[in-house]
Protein backbone atom coordinates (compact mmCIF):
# COMPACT_ATOMS: atom_id res chain seq x y z
CA UNK A 1 0.00 0.00 0.00
CA UNK A 2 1.67 2.99 -1.59
CA UNK A 3 0.33 6.86 -1.29
CA UNK A 4 -0.36 8.17 -5.01
CA UNK A 5 0.44 11.68 -5.94
CA UNK A 6 -2.80 13.82 -6.56
CA UNK A 7 -3.12 15.77 -9.53
CA UNK A 8 -5.65 17.56 -12.16
CA UNK A 9 -6.53 16.47 -15.17
CA UNK A 10 -6.79 18.83 -18.11
CA UNK A 11 -10.31 19.26 -17.98
CA UNK A 12 -10.00 20.04 -14.47
CA UNK A 13 -8.21 23.18 -15.66
CA UNK A 14 -10.30 23.70 -18.56
CA UNK A 15 -13.50 23.79 -16.00
CA UNK A 16 -11.98 26.04 -13.81
CA UNK A 17 -10.58 28.54 -16.29
CA UNK A 18 -14.02 28.25 -17.47
CA UNK A 19 -15.45 29.72 -14.41
CA UNK A 20 -13.02 32.32 -13.79
CA UNK A 21 -13.30 34.12 -17.24
CA UNK A 22 -17.80 33.17 -16.93
CA UNK A 23 -17.62 34.96 -13.60
CA UNK A 24 -15.34 37.97 -14.45
CA UNK A 25 -16.68 38.98 -17.24
CA UNK A 26 -20.27 38.51 -15.70
CA UNK A 27 -18.74 40.89 -13.30
CA UNK A 28 -17.25 43.62 -15.78
CA UNK A 29 -19.93 43.11 -18.18
CA UNK A 30 -22.85 43.37 -15.64
CA UNK A 31 -24.11 40.61 -18.41
CA UNK A 32 -25.72 37.78 -16.05
CA UNK A 33 -25.92 35.59 -18.90
CA UNK A 34 -21.94 34.61 -18.84
CA UNK A 35 -22.44 33.97 -15.40
CA UNK A 36 -25.14 31.48 -16.48
CA UNK A 37 -22.94 30.05 -19.09
CA UNK A 38 -19.83 29.62 -16.29
CA UNK A 39 -22.09 27.98 -13.86
CA UNK A 40 -22.19 24.30 -15.65
CA UNK A 41 -18.99 24.35 -15.71
CA UNK A 42 -18.66 25.47 -11.93
CA UNK A 43 -20.57 22.76 -10.57
CA UNK A 44 -18.22 20.06 -12.74
CA UNK A 45 -15.53 21.51 -11.17
CA UNK A 46 -16.56 21.65 -7.50
CA UNK A 47 -18.11 17.99 -7.60
CA UNK A 48 -14.98 17.06 -9.02
CA UNK A 49 -13.11 18.00 -6.50
CA UNK A 50 -15.81 17.31 -3.40
CA UNK A 51 -16.44 14.04 -4.57
CA UNK A 52 -12.80 12.88 -4.87
CA UNK A 53 -11.77 10.50 -2.35
CA UNK A 54 -8.10 9.42 -2.00
CA UNK A 55 -7.69 6.16 -3.23
CA UNK A 56 -6.40 2.96 -1.19
CA UNK A 57 -4.19 0.84 -3.97
CA UNK A 58 -2.55 -2.52 -3.10
CA UNK A 59 -0.54 -4.37 -5.77
CA UNK A 60 1.07 -7.70 -5.52
CA UNK A 61 3.59 -8.52 -8.24
CA UNK A 62 4.46 -12.29 -8.49
CA UNK A 63 7.14 -13.59 -11.17
CA UNK A 64 7.03 -17.72 -11.53
CA UNK A 65 10.74 -18.18 -11.36
CA UNK A 66 14.23 -15.41 -10.94
CA UNK A 67 16.18 -17.33 -12.57
CA UNK A 68 15.40 -18.78 -16.75
CA UNK A 69 17.05 -19.53 -20.05
CA UNK A 70 17.07 -17.25 -22.62
CA UNK A 71 14.07 -17.75 -24.96
CA UNK A 72 12.17 -19.16 -21.87
CA UNK A 73 9.00 -17.09 -21.17
CA UNK A 74 8.35 -14.86 -17.74
CA UNK A 75 5.22 -15.13 -16.64
CA UNK A 76 4.07 -11.97 -14.23
CA UNK A 77 0.62 -12.40 -12.21
CA UNK A 78 -0.41 -9.06 -11.07
CA UNK A 79 -3.16 -8.31 -8.36
CA UNK A 80 -4.51 -4.95 -7.74
CA UNK A 81 -7.26 -4.01 -5.00
CA UNK A 82 -8.54 -0.07 -5.34
CA UNK A 83 -10.56 1.65 -2.04
CA UNK A 84 -13.03 2.83 -2.81
CA UNK A 85 -13.62 0.89 -5.97
CA UNK A 86 -12.47 3.61 -8.69
CA UNK A 87 -14.59 4.37 -12.84
CA UNK A 88 -11.33 3.85 -15.00
CA UNK A 89 -7.68 2.42 -13.21
CA UNK A 90 -4.66 2.43 -15.87
CA UNK A 91 -2.16 -0.13 -14.79
CA UNK A 92 1.75 -0.03 -16.42
CA UNK A 93 4.04 -2.73 -15.24
CA UNK A 94 7.83 -1.46 -16.56
CA UNK A 95 10.43 -3.72 -18.19
CA UNK A 96 14.10 -3.21 -18.35
CA UNK A 97 16.15 -5.48 -20.22
CA UNK A 98 15.96 -6.82 -23.80
CA UNK A 99 12.52 -8.57 -23.78
CA UNK A 100 9.38 -9.20 -25.86
CA UNK A 101 6.18 -9.00 -24.84
CA UNK A 102 3.99 -11.55 -25.78
CA UNK A 103 0.48 -10.74 -23.38
CA UNK A 104 -1.07 -8.55 -23.38
CA UNK A 105 -0.78 -7.40 -26.72
CA UNK A 106 1.52 -4.55 -27.39
CA UNK A 107 4.61 -3.50 -26.86
CA UNK A 108 4.55 -2.32 -22.93
CA UNK A 109 2.62 -4.42 -20.03
CA UNK A 110 -0.54 -2.39 -19.12
CA UNK A 111 -4.21 -2.37 -18.46
CA UNK A 112 -7.02 -0.54 -18.52
CA UNK A 113 -10.64 -0.50 -16.76
CA UNK A 114 -12.63 -0.18 -14.17
CA UNK A 115 -11.57 -1.41 -11.24
CA UNK A 116 -13.62 -4.13 -10.85
CA UNK A 117 -13.02 -5.20 -14.28
CA UNK A 118 -9.12 -5.68 -12.99
CA UNK A 119 -10.10 -7.71 -9.53
CA UNK A 120 -9.14 -10.81 -11.45
CA UNK A 121 -5.23 -11.53 -10.97
CA UNK A 122 -3.60 -9.97 -14.35
CA UNK A 123 -1.47 -11.94 -16.63
CA UNK A 124 1.57 -10.94 -18.88
CA UNK A 125 4.26 -12.90 -20.43
CA UNK A 126 7.42 -11.61 -21.66
CA UNK A 127 10.01 -13.51 -23.57
CA UNK A 128 14.03 -12.37 -22.84
CA UNK A 129 16.40 -12.02 -25.97
CA UNK A 130 19.42 -12.42 -24.69
CA UNK A 131 21.31 -12.86 -21.70
CA UNK A 132 21.40 -10.74 -18.49
CA UNK A 133 19.17 -8.84 -16.00
CA UNK A 134 15.70 -8.41 -16.46
CA UNK A 135 13.77 -5.91 -13.86
CA UNK A 136 9.97 -6.23 -13.99
CA UNK A 137 8.16 -3.34 -12.03
CA UNK A 138 7.70 -1.78 -9.87
CA UNK A 139 4.06 -1.32 -11.00
CA UNK A 140 3.16 2.31 -12.15
CA UNK A 141 -0.83 3.17 -11.31
CA UNK A 142 -3.42 5.81 -12.35
CA UNK A 143 -6.61 6.10 -10.31
CA UNK A 144 -9.53 8.40 -12.08
CA UNK A 145 -11.47 10.21 -9.56
CA UNK A 146 -15.49 10.90 -10.25
CA UNK A 147 -15.80 13.24 -13.89
CA UNK A 148 -12.42 12.40 -14.35
CA UNK A 149 -11.24 15.58 -13.24
CA UNK A 150 -9.10 14.08 -10.46
CA UNK A 151 -6.78 11.66 -10.39
CA UNK A 152 -3.73 10.08 -8.70
CA UNK A 153 -1.05 7.75 -9.17
CA UNK A 154 3.44 6.53 -8.97
CA UNK A 155 4.21 3.45 -8.49
CA UNK A 156 2.94 0.65 -5.83
CA UNK A 157 5.07 -1.98 -5.11
CA UNK A 158 8.20 -3.44 -5.24
CA UNK A 159 10.68 -4.31 -8.71
CA UNK A 160 11.46 -8.28 -9.29
CA UNK A 161 14.78 -9.46 -10.72
CA UNK A 162 14.92 -12.43 -13.31
CA UNK A 163 18.72 -13.75 -13.93
CA UNK A 164 18.59 -14.41 -17.77
CA UNK A 165 21.16 -17.15 -18.40
CA UNK A 166 22.99 -17.73 -21.88
CA UNK A 167 21.28 -20.57 -23.46
CA UNK A 168 21.78 -24.04 -22.72
CA UNK A 169 24.17 -25.83 -24.74
CA UNK A 170 26.04 -29.00 -24.19
CA UNK A 171 29.69 -29.54 -25.70
CA UNK A 172 31.32 -33.24 -25.84
CA UNK A 173 34.90 -31.89 -25.82
CA UNK A 174 36.80 -30.44 -22.35
CA UNK A 175 39.40 -28.24 -23.04
CA UNK A 176 42.54 -30.53 -22.09
CA UNK A 177 45.44 -28.67 -19.37
CA UNK A 178 49.00 -29.91 -19.45
CA UNK A 179 49.20 -30.62 -16.28
CA UNK A 180 45.93 -31.71 -14.33
CA UNK A 181 45.47 -31.28 -10.57
CA UNK A 182 46.49 -34.20 -8.07
CA UNK A 183 42.61 -34.50 -7.13
CA UNK A 184 40.52 -37.01 -9.05
CA UNK A 185 38.58 -35.38 -12.11
CA UNK A 186 37.97 -36.23 -16.17
CA UNK A 187 41.09 -35.25 -17.08
CA UNK A 188 43.98 -38.17 -18.44
CA UNK A 189 47.53 -37.44 -16.42
CA UNK A 190 50.28 -37.85 -18.26
CA UNK A 191 51.85 -40.02 -15.28
CA UNK A 192 50.37 -43.78 -14.71
CA UNK A 193 48.60 -45.04 -11.90
CA UNK A 194 45.03 -46.28 -11.55
CA UNK A 195 42.36 -44.95 -14.13
CA UNK A 196 40.19 -46.09 -16.68
CA UNK A 197 42.48 -44.96 -19.67
CA UNK A 198 45.14 -47.47 -21.22
CA UNK A 199 48.71 -46.51 -21.42
CA UNK A 200 51.47 -49.58 -21.65
CA UNK A 201 52.01 -52.68 -20.82
CA UNK A 202 55.34 -53.12 -18.50
CA UNK A 203 56.92 -56.43 -17.38
CA UNK A 204 55.68 -57.45 -13.88
CA UNK A 205 57.37 -55.71 -10.48
CA UNK A 206 57.00 -56.96 -7.27
CA UNK A 207 53.74 -55.15 -5.73
CA UNK A 208 51.88 -55.15 -8.49
CA UNK A 209 48.49 -56.08 -8.32
CA UNK A 210 47.32 -59.32 -9.82
CA UNK A 211 44.54 -57.41 -11.47
CA UNK A 212 46.65 -55.30 -13.56
CA UNK A 213 48.37 -58.53 -14.91
CA UNK A 214 47.45 -58.91 -18.82
CA UNK A 215 46.84 -62.42 -19.78
CA UNK A 216 46.86 -61.97 -22.93
CA UNK A 217 49.92 -60.09 -23.70
CA UNK A 218 51.50 -62.81 -21.30
CA UNK A 219 50.87 -66.11 -22.71
CA UNK A 220 52.49 -64.49 -25.76
CA UNK A 221 56.01 -63.86 -24.04
CA UNK A 222 58.35 -64.68 -21.52
CA UNK A 223 57.49 -63.68 -18.13
CA UNK A 224 54.17 -61.66 -16.43
CA UNK A 225 52.97 -58.57 -18.07
CA UNK A 226 50.73 -56.29 -16.65
CA UNK A 227 48.78 -53.01 -17.96
CA UNK A 228 49.54 -49.53 -16.97
CA UNK A 229 46.85 -46.65 -17.20
CA UNK A 230 46.37 -43.22 -16.65
CA UNK A 231 44.75 -41.93 -13.88
CA UNK A 232 42.33 -39.20 -13.76
CA UNK A 233 42.31 -35.85 -12.62
CA UNK A 234 41.26 -32.39 -12.58
CA UNK A 235 41.78 -29.06 -13.62
CA UNK A 236 41.63 -25.27 -12.95
CA UNK A 237 40.18 -23.63 -15.84
CA UNK A 238 40.48 -19.56 -16.13
CA UNK A 239 37.79 -18.26 -18.83
CA UNK A 240 39.08 -14.56 -19.85
CA UNK A 241 36.73 -12.28 -21.11
CA UNK A 242 37.31 -9.46 -23.31
CA UNK A 243 35.44 -6.23 -22.12
CA UNK A 244 36.54 -3.13 -24.06
CA UNK A 245 34.46 -1.38 -26.12
CA UNK A 246 34.56 -0.84 -29.45
CA UNK A 247 33.62 2.79 -29.41
CA UNK A 248 33.32 5.43 -26.91
CA UNK A 249 29.46 4.53 -26.49
CA UNK A 250 30.24 0.93 -24.95
CA UNK A 251 28.98 -1.24 -27.34
CA UNK A 252 30.56 -4.34 -27.73
CA UNK A 253 29.26 -6.54 -30.37
CA UNK A 254 31.29 -9.74 -29.39
CA UNK A 255 30.17 -9.27 -25.90
CA UNK A 256 27.17 -11.37 -25.70
CA UNK A 257 28.31 -14.40 -27.55
CA UNK A 258 31.81 -14.26 -25.24
CA UNK A 259 29.70 -14.22 -22.58
CA UNK A 260 27.67 -17.29 -24.07
CA UNK A 261 30.35 -19.35 -24.55
CA UNK A 262 32.12 -18.63 -20.91
CA UNK A 263 29.03 -19.91 -19.55
CA UNK A 264 29.08 -23.32 -21.62
CA UNK A 265 32.55 -23.64 -20.77
CA UNK A 266 31.93 -23.36 -17.34
CA UNK A 267 28.96 -25.48 -16.92
CA UNK A 268 31.00 -28.35 -19.25
CA UNK A 269 33.94 -27.87 -16.81
CA UNK A 270 32.19 -27.83 -13.76
CA UNK A 271 30.26 -30.34 -14.32
CA UNK A 272 33.40 -32.74 -15.38
CA UNK A 273 34.65 -31.84 -11.15
CA UNK A 274 36.98 -29.10 -12.60
CA UNK A 275 37.71 -25.63 -10.28
CA UNK A 276 36.95 -22.64 -12.88
CA UNK A 277 37.58 -19.19 -12.37
CA UNK A 278 36.53 -16.13 -14.31
CA UNK A 279 38.09 -12.82 -15.18
CA UNK A 280 36.48 -10.03 -17.09
CA UNK A 281 39.44 -8.16 -18.69
CA UNK A 282 38.94 -4.41 -20.14
CA UNK A 283 36.98 -1.48 -18.88
CA UNK A 284 35.67 -2.63 -15.62
CA UNK A 285 38.23 -5.08 -14.33
CA UNK A 286 36.41 -8.41 -12.18
CA UNK A 287 37.63 -11.65 -11.41
CA UNK A 288 35.96 -15.03 -9.51
CA UNK A 289 38.69 -17.30 -8.07
CA UNK A 290 38.61 -20.52 -9.53
CA UNK A 291 36.19 -22.83 -7.40
CA UNK A 292 33.79 -25.99 -7.97
CA UNK A 293 30.57 -27.15 -6.85
CA UNK A 294 26.83 -25.09 -6.87
CA UNK A 295 29.01 -22.22 -5.07
CA UNK A 296 30.98 -21.59 -7.62
CA UNK A 297 28.57 -22.12 -10.65
CA UNK A 298 26.07 -19.49 -8.52
CA UNK A 299 29.13 -16.61 -8.50
CA UNK A 300 29.88 -17.69 -11.98
CA UNK A 301 26.68 -16.68 -12.73
CA UNK A 302 26.38 -13.68 -10.90
CA UNK A 303 29.59 -12.38 -12.34
CA UNK A 304 28.79 -13.31 -15.93
CA UNK A 305 25.07 -11.54 -15.59
CA UNK A 306 26.97 -8.14 -13.99
CA UNK A 307 29.71 -8.23 -17.22
CA UNK A 308 29.58 -4.91 -18.72
CA UNK A 309 31.81 -3.44 -21.75
CA UNK A 310 32.97 0.33 -20.98
CA UNK A 311 35.64 2.34 -23.31
CA UNK A 312 38.78 3.35 -21.52
CA UNK A 313 42.09 4.43 -22.75
CA UNK A 314 43.63 3.09 -19.57
CA UNK A 315 46.39 0.78 -19.08
CA UNK A 316 45.50 -2.37 -18.20
CA UNK A 317 47.88 -5.41 -17.23
CA UNK A 318 47.43 -8.81 -15.99
CA UNK A 319 50.12 -8.17 -13.63
CA UNK A 320 47.69 -6.12 -11.60
CA UNK A 321 45.60 -8.96 -11.06
CA UNK A 322 45.58 -11.22 -7.82
CA UNK A 323 47.86 -14.81 -7.59
CA UNK A 324 44.25 -16.32 -6.82
CA UNK A 325 42.66 -15.28 -9.71
CA UNK A 326 44.38 -16.80 -12.39
CA UNK A 327 46.92 -19.57 -9.98
CA UNK A 328 49.49 -21.77 -11.41
CA UNK A 329 49.26 -24.59 -13.87
CA UNK A 330 45.31 -22.90 -14.91
CA UNK A 331 44.46 -23.31 -18.43
CA UNK A 332 43.60 -19.95 -19.69
CA UNK A 333 40.89 -19.41 -22.35
CA UNK A 334 40.48 -15.94 -23.91
CA UNK A 335 37.03 -14.87 -25.19
CA UNK A 336 38.02 -11.78 -27.80
CA UNK A 337 37.53 -10.83 -30.86
CA UNK A 338 41.09 -9.16 -30.71
CA UNK A 339 39.84 -5.81 -31.38
CA UNK A 340 42.44 -4.28 -28.46
CA UNK A 341 45.67 -4.66 -28.26
CA UNK A 342 45.95 -4.62 -24.21
CA UNK A 343 43.90 -7.74 -24.50
CA UNK A 344 46.33 -9.30 -26.86
CA UNK A 345 49.41 -8.10 -24.75
CA UNK A 346 47.61 -9.85 -21.66
CA UNK A 347 47.00 -13.16 -23.33
CA UNK A 348 50.76 -12.86 -24.85
CA UNK A 349 51.81 -12.54 -20.84
CA UNK A 350 50.07 -15.26 -19.56
CA UNK A 351 51.72 -17.26 -21.71
CA UNK A 352 54.67 -16.03 -20.61
CA UNK A 353 54.35 -16.89 -16.93
CA UNK A 354 54.16 -20.51 -18.37
CA UNK A 355 50.25 -21.16 -18.14
CA UNK A 356 48.81 -23.05 -20.95
CA UNK A 357 46.42 -20.19 -22.89
CA UNK A 358 44.09 -20.60 -25.94
CA UNK A 359 41.85 -18.06 -27.73
CA UNK A 360 39.02 -17.83 -29.34
CA UNK A 361 38.45 -15.20 -31.63
CA UNK A 362 34.99 -13.82 -32.25
CA UNK A 363 34.65 -12.28 -35.86
CA UNK A 364 32.11 -9.60 -35.48
CA UNK A 365 33.92 -7.44 -38.31
CA UNK A 366 31.00 -7.71 -40.33
CA UNK A 367 28.64 -6.39 -37.48
CA UNK A 368 31.06 -3.65 -37.56
CA UNK A 369 31.13 -2.46 -41.30
CA UNK A 370 27.50 -2.86 -41.67
CA UNK A 371 27.12 -0.14 -38.46
CA UNK A 372 25.73 3.52 -40.34
CA UNK A 373 28.72 5.62 -38.46
CA UNK A 374 31.60 2.66 -39.56
CA UNK A 375 33.71 3.71 -42.73
CA UNK A 376 33.27 2.21 -46.02
CA UNK A 377 36.65 2.57 -47.22
CA UNK A 378 38.03 -0.86 -48.45
CA UNK A 379 41.80 -0.06 -48.70
CA UNK A 380 40.91 0.48 -44.70
CA UNK A 381 38.80 -2.55 -43.97
CA UNK A 382 41.98 -4.40 -45.78
CA UNK A 383 44.21 -2.75 -43.60
CA UNK A 384 42.29 -3.96 -40.34
CA UNK A 385 42.01 -7.54 -41.61
CA UNK A 386 45.74 -7.47 -41.97
CA UNK A 387 46.15 -6.25 -38.51
CA UNK A 388 43.76 -8.18 -37.13
CA UNK A 389 45.79 -11.32 -38.95
CA UNK A 390 48.78 -10.06 -36.95
CA UNK A 391 47.92 -10.47 -33.80
CA UNK A 392 47.18 -13.91 -34.53
CA UNK A 393 50.80 -14.18 -35.63
CA UNK A 394 52.05 -12.72 -32.42
CA UNK A 395 49.75 -14.76 -30.03
CA UNK A 396 50.72 -18.06 -31.96
CA UNK A 397 54.35 -17.05 -31.79
CA UNK A 398 54.39 -17.42 -28.20
CA UNK A 399 52.24 -21.23 -28.75
CA UNK A 400 48.85 -19.58 -28.20
CA UNK A 401 46.17 -21.69 -30.31
CA UNK A 402 43.60 -19.30 -31.83
CA UNK A 403 39.87 -20.91 -33.13
CA UNK A 404 38.06 -18.27 -35.22
CA UNK A 405 34.48 -18.09 -33.88
CA UNK A 406 32.72 -16.81 -37.27
CA UNK A 407 29.25 -15.51 -37.02
CA UNK A 408 26.24 -18.12 -36.83
CA UNK A 409 28.33 -20.59 -35.63
CA UNK A 410 27.19 -22.18 -32.44
CA UNK A 411 29.28 -21.94 -28.99
CA UNK A 412 29.78 -25.66 -28.28
CA UNK A 413 31.07 -26.28 -32.06
CA UNK A 414 33.70 -23.54 -31.45
CA UNK A 415 34.57 -24.94 -28.39
CA UNK A 416 34.40 -28.98 -29.50
CA UNK A 417 36.88 -27.52 -32.04
CA UNK A 418 39.33 -25.58 -29.77
CA UNK A 419 39.01 -28.69 -27.68
CA UNK A 420 40.28 -30.66 -30.89
CA UNK A 421 43.11 -27.96 -31.40
CA UNK A 422 44.76 -27.87 -28.02
CA UNK A 423 44.92 -32.75 -27.85
CA UNK A 424 48.26 -32.93 -29.95
CA UNK A 425 49.58 -29.77 -27.25
CA UNK A 426 48.46 -31.89 -24.44
CA UNK A 427 48.64 -35.98 -25.61
CA UNK A 428 49.98 -38.07 -22.87
CA UNK A 429 52.92 -39.88 -23.35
Amino acid sequence: MTALARSGSPRLVAYATLTVLGLFGAVLSGRAELAAVAAPFALLFLAGVVLAESPTVTVHLGLDGDRLVEGDVITATLTIAVVPPAGLVEVLVPTRGDVEVEEPGGDIVAWSGTSAMLAEPLIGRIRPQTWGLVTVGPAWVRVHGPLGLVRWEGPVGTAATVRVLPGAATTRGLLQPAEPRAVAGSHLARIRGDGLEFAEVRPYAPGDRLRAVNWSVSARRDGIWVNQRHPERSADVIVLVDTFADDRDDHAYSLVGAVRAAWLLATAHLAAHDRVGLVTFGGYPAWVAPGSGERALLALCDRLLATRAAWTEAQRSVQYLPAAAIPSGALVVGLTPLHDSRMVVALADLRRRGLEVAAVEIDVTDTLVAKPTAGRVPAALGLWRLELERRRQVLGAVGIAVVPWSPGEEAAVVLERLARARRPRVGVR
